[in-house]
């Protein structure tokens, strides 16, 4: 039972840290792409991505390295806990010792009424989460059904390597999918009468491959039932896919030389026909559309169109940045995000410092005894 209830509180504690810790990585981003903006890269679009993608990716590699590196690490106090004591011990923080215990104590205390189920608040907690989880794993699933559904009524047209082309009568935006071997392009019907459409259509999917954003959708989608109820979480997203449309696009008018206002007004085509009632694609995931506008909420997701039309008709031809200038600030950013992630891990042992906290605490509180067992003594003289 014992061993359970550890086991229980390491899990909750890395479930508390991985949330943390997308604080933290949407942070970093959020500074480097400050960083590109004083640079001038602020239509950098695809070193946008990569950062955000690397940075995701780094954030995914923590638990791994952390393991690995345990016997390095465990040599070292490196734990925010151990920090703050330390520089409370130097006299950095005006506050009492039983008051600076309690607030470091405080988080292990929760993970142990959380496990231990103390309180109705606790069960409340517990029962919320677990409802979240399953119901957000469960829409997951009901939606790579609908997808496999889709991809099965639809027609083959042809087949290029591992990519498989396909026509849809019911689907009203191109849109492009994966299963576990092959990648697929879903092209609709009423999109056959303009071959321009569909040659700008399929370069824009192809180059959803070739940036993996297929993978990175598929991979969220399957995420957002652990961090559902995260705010940091839902912004990161949002900033995937938004960068990967405007990346997607940039790349597609730089090396393929299309008409910036013929590729604008295939999107406006496209746009038009998905807000239109019964678009499959509308509301699913783990797909890349070439327009993404949910038809229950056209405002937004017309602003997302707005600003791809926009950051088209205001590009200069110009390939922006280079690989040094992504690389000198993705080695920081996944540098600082594997050293939050170590100091975000619940200490394994008590430091020296403390126990040195303990020591002045128990010195504090027999202090305090004896000066009430003296109080009391008095009077009786």
């Amino acid at each position: 039972m014992l061993n359970d209830l550890l086991l229980n509180e390491l899990v909750v504690n890395a479930y508390i840290d991985a949330n943390l810790l997308l604080f933290v990585i949407f942070a970093l981003w959020w500074l480097a792409v400050r960083i590109l903006s004083r640079t001038g890269l602020a239509g950098a679009y695809d070193a946008q991505l990569r950062l955000l993608n690397g940075v995701m990716l780094a954030g995914a590699l923590c638990p791994v390295v952390i393991y690995l590196a345990d016997g390095i690490i465990s040599q070292y106090s490196l734990n925010v806990f151990d920090l703050i004591v330390a520089h409370y011990l130097d006299g950095d923080y005006e506050i009492k010792p039983s008051t600076m215990q309690l607030l470091i104590d405080a988080p292990s205390h929760f993970v142990r009424d959380f496990v231990g189920q103390s309180g109705t608040f606790m069960v409340t907690l517990a029962m919320l989460i677990t409802a979240g989880t399953v119901g957000f794993l469960l829409k997951a699933i009901i939606n790579l059904l609908a997808l496999r559904r889709v991809l099965q009524a639809c027609h083959p047209l042809r087949t290029i390597g591992s990519v498989t082309f396909l026509i849809s009568d019911t689907v009203l935006v191109p849109f492009s999918t994966r299963g576990l071997r092959r990648r697929y392009i879903v092209l609709p019907e009423v999109m056959l009468e303009d071959m321009a459409d569909v040659r700008m259509a399929i370069s824009h999917e192809l180059q959803h491959f070739r940036q993996r954003d297929v993978e990175w959708d598929m991979a969220l989608a399957f995420l957002q039932p652990l961090f559902f109820w995260n705010p940091a979480f839902y912004l990161l997203r949002k900033n995937v896919g938004r960068l990967r449309e405007m990346a997607c696009d940039q790349s597609l008018i730089t090396r393929r030389r299309y008409d910036i206002r013929a590729y604008c007004e295939c999107l406006l085509r496209a746009g038009r026909r998905s807000m239109m009632v019964g678009n499959p694609v509308s509301t699913m995931r783990m797909s890349v559309a070439f327009v993404d506008i949910d038809a229950l909420r056209p405002a937004i997701s017309n602003s997302m169109l707005r600003q791809r039309i926009l950051a088209l008709t205001g590009y200069d031809g110009r390939k922006h940045g280079s690989r040094l200038i992504y690389m000198l600030i993705l080695v920081p950013l996944v540098t600082f995000t594997m050293m939050s992630a170590v100091m975000m891990r619940s200490p394994a042992d008590w430091s020296h410092d403390r126990l040195m906290l303990s020591t002045i605490v128990n010195l504090e509180r027999l202090e305090t005894r004896n000066s009430n067992n003296l109080m009391m003594v008095r009077p009786q003289q």
